[in-house]
């Protein structure tokens, strides 16, 4: 099986050709027939030789892999609590079922081969009807083939079958204790519940992550460092933002691992070839090009290319310079930052990007079940301004002035026993009033495998400080429950500072991020998100 939602593809298959009068008792000495669909001449019955009846059951077999049955069984049973499947049920509840389907499909497999065995004997007496010796000895040759794919079959899944689970022993080493992990969690004897089914499986990750939402804390923001690979993301799709490997691949180019020699030692970096270009394209300011000669594996310089950093080396023993300047042999670029985000500017550069947010979460866990959710917002570059912003109304103004700022937010949810990830909508309006500025708006379009579309949480507008952050650092949020929490954050230019007798000059927040946990009617929810103008 190539997935294990096929699992039971080819042994449903195997058990409903058997139903079919593939080795009847017909006298004909052309041998049994079997019931065919209609071709173009609609319905009817299609004679096979004996030649054929022993490929068919030959055949067979040729897909019924009781070994990988039961390797799927025990690889799906140890993907079944919250912290296996990211807390999404859905995945725990599939993962359970895939586990009981291949289970079924051994046992399955046990009756394949005794109805094999019956239809392999028939066929047999049939093929004795059949002058021909050389075809005979070929149709029994087969038949033979068959019959010991049938009896090996038959072995291989009562055999794994057999195999008991141990009690008190959460190891997973046979069919039965992968079994037993769906229906026993904890493998104990005698089961200290009802036997569990799939559903029941995934209903025990989501209540998990009902636990570990309850815990989240929005008012603190996580530690990043904490944070798995892939857990955060950032509002720069606003503004095209891209890292040197997304700039690269949207070039045309392509990044790869390559073994880089420097300092006596040899390290993996990501890298690009640079194989027929111009020095003169890569050097930084007060670099030296590279002699017109044959250069060493290791060398390298300091360069630049459309406005990013980075050192061109050679990994080679073929690395050159022509006398035009040319690099040609195992010559590459990397950049001084993989991570760091960069946007386009005038003539095919690049420059950094200081303003935007990052924004995301994950779980924790204990004992593989969730135990609390991590919400992270916090700027994206040390120089995203978060102070000094403007949140008053121009002194001249006799009226509020508003803004409003959109995003996304991501986080995990429960509803109705499932859980998983869920992104949303985020719409603000801040109000810049004469003496402070206010805050407030919704969350909605939740998206999810727990969620609903109907869900919509109403942020509650709340004073900003002068630092653009909500007052006394939490809002109220509203889902139609029990109320939750939010938080909002500031960020844009930096202050233009005071010069020529001109005062300092605060600027308008760009956008807003922060963290949020809301209760709904049928469920819950704890997230981050961020906003931009």
């Amino acid at each position: 099986m190539s997935t294990y939602k096929n699992l039971m593809t080819v042994c449903c298959a195997a058990v409903l050709a058997l139903g079919l009068a593939a080795c009847g008792s017909s006298s004909d000495s052309d041998g049994p027939t079997a019931a065919t669909g209609g071709g173009s001449g609609g319905g009817g019955t299609m004679e096979l030789t004996p030649l054929q009846t022993a490929n068919e059951l030959v055949a067979r077999f040729d897909d019924l892999d009781v070994a990988q049955h039961v390797a799927d069984a025990t690889k799906y049973a140890g993907m079944l609590n919250a912290e296996m499947v990211d807390g999404d049920s859905a995945t725990a509840a599939a993962n359970a079922q895939a586990v009981l389907d291949a289970n079924m499909a051994v046992a399955d497999a046990v009756d394949a081969a005794d109805e094999a065995l019956e239809e392999i004997e028939a066929a047999r007496m049939a093929a004795e009807d059949i002058e021909d010796e050389d075809e005979r000895a070929a149709v029994l040759a087969l038949l033979d083939v068959a019959e010991d794919a049938a009896n090996e079959l038959k072995t291989q899944a009562q055999t794994a079958l057999d195999v008991a689970a141990t009690p008190g022993d959460n190891s997973i080493d046979s069919l039965a204790d992968a079994v037993a992990a769906v229906e026993n969690p904890g493998n104990a004897d005698p089961a200290p519940h009802p036997a569990m089914t799939a559903t029941d499986a995934g209903e025990a990750v989501a209540a998990t992550v009902m636990t570990a939402i309850a815990a989240a804390a929005p008012g603190t923001n996580a530690t990043l460092g904490n944070a798995p690979m892939g857990a955060i993301r950032n509002d720069s799709a606003d503004i095209e933002a891209m890292n040197w490997e997304q700039i690269v691949i949207r070039l045309g180019g392509t990044v790869m691992d390559v073994r880089r020699f420097a300092n006596n030692a040899v390290s993996e970096v990501k890298a690009a070839s640079v194989d027929g270009r111009m020095v003169s394209d890569f050097l930084a300011d007060g670099e030296t090009a590279p002699a017109a000669q044959d250069h060493p594996d290791g060398e390298d310089f300091d360069s630049t290319r459309r406005g990013i950093d980075g050192t061109v080396f050679c990994a080679g023993t073929d690395c050159k310079v022509d006398a035009d300047g040319v690099m040609t042999g195992s010559w590459y670029f990397t950049p001084d930052s993989t991570t760091e985000l960069y946007v386009a500017g005038m003539g095919g550069t690049y420059s950094v990007a200081t303003l935007y947010a990052q924004y995301g979460y994950w779980l924790t866990y204990t004992d593989g079940n969730a135990t609390d959710v991590n919400l992270y917002a916090a700027k994206g570059h040390d120089d995203t301004n978060t102070d000094n912003l403007n949140l008053t109304r121009g002194a001249d103004a006799t009226s509020d002035v508003t803004a409003r700022y959109s995003g996304r937010a991501v986080g995990i949810s429960v509803r109705d026993k499932a859980s998983g990830e869920f992104t949303a909508n985020v719409n603000l309006t801040a109000t810049f009033g004469a003496t402070t500025g206010k805050l407030g708006g919704m969350i909605n379009g939740f998206h999810g495998p727990a969620t609903s579309p109907t869900w919509v949480v109403r942020l509650e507008e709340t004073d900003l400080t002068a630092a653009a952050a909500l007052d006394g650092g939490n809002g109220i949020a509203y889902g139609g429950a029990a109320a939750g929490v939010w938080t909002a954050q500031g960020y844009g230019p930096a202050q233009t500072p005071a010069a020529d007798g001109n005062p300092a000059v605060d600027h308008r927040p760009e956008g807003f991020y922060g963290r949020f946990n809301a209760n709904f009617n049928d469920g819950a929810a704890a997230g981050a998100y961020a906003t931009r103008k």
